[in-house]
């Protein structure tokens, strides 16, 4: 199994925007030794029903067209048709069974399998909207940080202001899925932006959030305050009291006691001869 392979399936989960992706049999069959076990085992790959269609092959058009099942006594005699109503010279083109088999994987399996090789709290990792997922706080060794899943163009991970490529963390070890851990440990030990959020002022703090929301408005993002609230590691009412607390500071009058006010003297009166 390769990360070509980890690519492949993470990016199928994004181009479905989180939701479920499906593996027909002669996909899975064609990944290298291996990888559907090291998949289910970190439960990034589950059974799914059947397909209920696939390819013709009774002619050289291959429609995809809907399949019948027809259910014997036994598994053996068991089938599955497809009834042509194309072309007269050809009434029904039997399927394989197995070519109907299909895999199954989604944005919350693979949120899931992150919190599991990366071990962290909370053990169910929780969606904040329809691409995003909060997978839990990652402790370093200085600081700790929310790690946030996102499948909106690219799969990436946020964590501590930074931005990675999913897959670039990604890797197959001794026959199952590995992350690179101390990478990720080393982001949330050196956050993004001069100044850690260990050291900021809580007026900095509420400063930050704001602006992270008016980002996010911008861009169109749905729920953008249940985005920051998960990239905070808070919940969505403590971001209102923040900035609510520590509201919008007005830049600093420039008038100073020296700077009287100067009116304009009315004009002279000429004088009556």
């Amino acid at each position: 199994m390769t990360r070509a392979l980890l690519a492949e399936v993470v990016e199928r989960i994004a181009a479905c925007r989180g939701g479920d992706t499906y593996f027909m049999a002669a996909d899975v069959a064609a990944w290298p030794a291996g990888a559907t076990h090291a998949l289910e085992t970190l439960g990034l790959l589950a059974n799914a029903s059947p397909a209920q269609s696939a390819e013709c092959t009774g002619c050289e058009q291959a429609c995809m067209m809907p399949v019948e099942v027809i259910a014997g006594l036994t598994v053996p005699l068991t089938r599955a048709l497809i009834f042509c109503d194309k072309r007269d010279d050809i009434s029904r083109v039997e399927v394989s069974l197995h070519s109907l088999e299909r895999r199954k994987s989604s944005g919350q399996m693979l949120a899931d399998g992150l919190a599991k090789l990366m071990m962290m709290s909370p053990a169910r990792p929780t969606q904040i909207d329809a691409t995003r997922w909060q997978v839990g706080q990652l402790q370093g060794i200085k600081h700790k940080s929310p790690l946030v899943l996102a499948l909106d163009l690219e799969p990436a991970l946020a964590i501590a202001g930074h931005t990675v490529k999913l897959v670039e963390m990604l890797a197959f070890k001794k026959g199952a899925v590995a992350i690179d851990l101390p990478a990720m440990r080393r982001l949330v030990d050196n956050p993004s932006g001069a100044q850690s959020e260990a050291d900021e002022s809580a007026q900095e703090r509420a400063d930050r959030i704001r602006r992270r929301l008016a980002e996010l408005k911008a861009s169109g993002a749905t729920a953008p305050r249940q985005i920051v609230a998960a990239e905070e590691g808070v919940d969505g009412s403590r971001i209102g009291q923040i900035l609510r607390k520590y509201p919008e500071q007005k830049p600093a009058s420039t008038w100073h006691p020296g700077a009287a006010k100067v009116s304009a003297s009315p004009p002279a009166r000429r004088r009556k001869t």
